[in-house]
């Protein structure tokens, strides 16, 4: 990839695809070389360039392996490069490496942006400081950073830079619970995407609208939100962001009463998720379902194994499905009694991917038939 970075910000999705669709191949071999002969230059280059195209088209199954290879490298950079290098390690929603915290990568590489002469980049490095620090919990200090990075805004910059304010403003407002400010930014964020012919940007603001109107409760919009994204998504390559429209209509129509269907739901999201190193956040919804198909001691099971991922993962759930786990584990209580259900847990958070997702397909199996989430 020759363009510079100014400019791909620029294009659209459809250019930048036909474009650059053709050299992933050649620039992971040219990754894995550069990583291999300690070559943190090259590896900044293509591991930036991998990432961006893994995010573009919604493939993340490559990208942890990366971003430890990249963090390995660091060291041994220059300050530009490392700058580079800190954009790859960077969590991308679920997925962080184990060896630094989420927020003290995010804090890393806003001081290496700093160090540099690039508005741009330090732009969008304070973005997702904020976006870590909301998730931490740290509201007013997440704030601070985006009103930093409004100063630094230039009329002329690309729409596609632009919009990451309102996208990381969305981002805080779901953290935060504040389903209105999530919809207003989401909604803005929808306005450029489309404006600038960022089609990736467009259908996760389409996304976001649904996962707002389940943090408002509205599970019927929800539910329709959500399946108008995953027909939408039928026709293009972004499994990951089908996968988690799929886990959003599960939530909604869970909490509809409708079961077949959110089982059908998360039977089609589970392998994507799984495929792109995510997905125990699904078991908080399957433990809805199961207990609310009388299946109480298997709903204890489920929610173990989403505790033993949030544990090891850097990652605590969502407002949605935070609250799928409250009301499971409320009704599991209710079931079998606190006891016994702290016991199950446990039990649950020894379970293996595999043996987790064998306890899904139990749970969902019988029900879903050939049911589609389209019926």
């Amino acid at each position: 990839m020759h363009a510079k970075r100014s400019d791909i910000a620029s294009m659209t999705d459809m250019q930048w695809n036909t474009l650059y669709a053709s050299d992933y191949q050649d620039l992971q071999v040219a990754f894995r070389h550069a990583v291999d002969h300690g070559e943190p230059h090259v590896a900044a280059q293509t591991g930036a360039a991998l990432r961006m195209m893994d995010l573009r088209r919604g493939n993340l199954s490559g990208l942890r392996a990366r971003m430890s290879a990249c963090f390995k490298l660091i060291s041994d950079a220059s300050a530009l490069d490392a700058a580079r290098l800190w954009d790859v390690v960077m969590p991308a929603d679920q997925i962080a490496i184990d060896a630094i915290a989420r927020l003290d990568a995010a804090r890393n590489r806003l001081a290496a942006w700093r160090a540099q002469d690039a508005p741009q980049d330090l732009y969008a490095a304070l973005c997702s400081f904020a976006d870590e620090l909301a998730r931490a919990g740290r509201f007013a200090e997440a704030d601070r950073a985006l009103q930093e990075a409004k100063s630094l805004e230039k009329p002329e910059w690309p729409l596609r830079v632009l919009m990451l304010l309102p996208m990381q403003r969305g981002s805080i407002a779901m953290h935060a619970k504040d389903a209105a400010g999530y919809r207003l930014y989401r909604r803005e964020v929808l306005r450029l995407a489309e404006q600038c012919g960022a089609t990736r940007q467009a259908i996760s603001a389409r996304l976001g609208l649904g996962d707002a109107a389940l943090l408002a409760e509205d599970y019927g919009e929800a539910a329709e939100l959500c399946r108008a994204v995953v027909d939408e998504l039928k026709g293009h390559n972004r499994l990951f962001t089908r996968g988690i429209a799929l886990e959003n209509l599960a939530n909604a129509l869970v909490h509809l009463g409708d079961l077949q269907g959110a089982a059908a739901a998360v039977a089609q999201s589970l392998p994507i998720m799984r495929q792109n190193e995510a997905g125990a956040d699904l078991f908080t919804i399957l433990a809805l379902i199961a207990i609310r198909s009388g299946k109480p001691q298997m709903a204890a099971r489920m929610l173990g194994h989403v505790d033993a991922w949030v544990k090891e993962s850097q990652y605590d759930l969502a407002p949605n499905e935070a609250r799928a786990a409250e009301e499971a584990g409320r009704e599991i209580d209710a079931a079998i009694g606190p006891a016994e259900h702290a016991r199950l847990r446990s039990e649950g958070g020894l379970l293996s991917e595999k043996e987790a997702d064998a306890l899904a397909a139990e749970c969902f199996g019988a029900m879903v038939g050939t049911q589609s989430v389209s019926d």
